[in-house]
């Protein structure tokens, strides 16, 4: 089953980056929020800690990207 947001947080995970995600995935920065908020919604969970430099993944969202990709 295909899963935009899960792949979107997968890629952002990977390269550490919303900005190589968007040109990855050729959409646009705002998608790429919307789409990590609405993840982080509806799981309850933080899954970045976001910085002027990056993003990485907490404690939390290691553990999701290990189950996601299962």
């Amino acid at each position: 089953m295909y899963n935009e947001q899960l792949d979107t947080f997968i890629s952002i995970a990977e390269s550490g980056s919303f900005s190589k995600t968007t040109e990855q995935m050729f959409i646009s920065r705002n998608a790429v929020m919307q789409q990590i908020n609405l993840l982080e919604k509806n799981t309850d969970l933080t899954l970045f800690i976001r910085t002027t430099h990056g993003v990485k993944l907490t404690a939390a969202g290691k553990i999701f990207l290990q189950q996601t990709k299962k």
